[in-house]
């Protein structure tokens, strides 16, 4: 995809960005990722990824390689065996989110596009 002929200049956030991590962003959200608005943060981006657990090494890679650069991410297991209500339960997925950062925001916009 060529980034200089899709984003305006007006957008100096994506233009920060290296291509092969807006590369590897926009290829989770075609997949199991998304962004989300922040209620709490007065509509700021934050990403979020859901995979199964053949994939915990990928997540392990992407939170690493992309998106720690942007801000602290954990993982989650679902279901949460440590509660009561899910003992003797296995783990089905992981799931990741970021806090809110710019570039969620800004991709957000470019992204989800909204008929009035």
């Amino acid at each position: 995809m060529i980034w200089h002929l899709i984003v305006p200049l007006f957008l100096p956030i994506i233009n920060s960005i290296p291509t092969s991590t807006l590369h590897t962003i926009i290829g989770n959200m075609l997949g199991a990722g998304s962004i989300s608005l922040s209620k709490i943060n007065k509509g700021e981006g934050k990403y979020s990824m859901t995979m199964d657990i053949y994939s915990l090494n990928y997540i392990h890679h992407l939170i690493e390689n992309i998106y720690s650069q942007f801000t602290k991410t954990k993982i989650y297991a679902y279901p949460n065996i440590l509660l009561p209500q899910h003992k003797g339960k296995e783990i089905t997925q992981y799931h990741f989110r970021t806090k809110v950062h710019p570039l969620f925001t800004v991709l957000h916009g470019l992204w989800y596009k909204w008929d009035n």
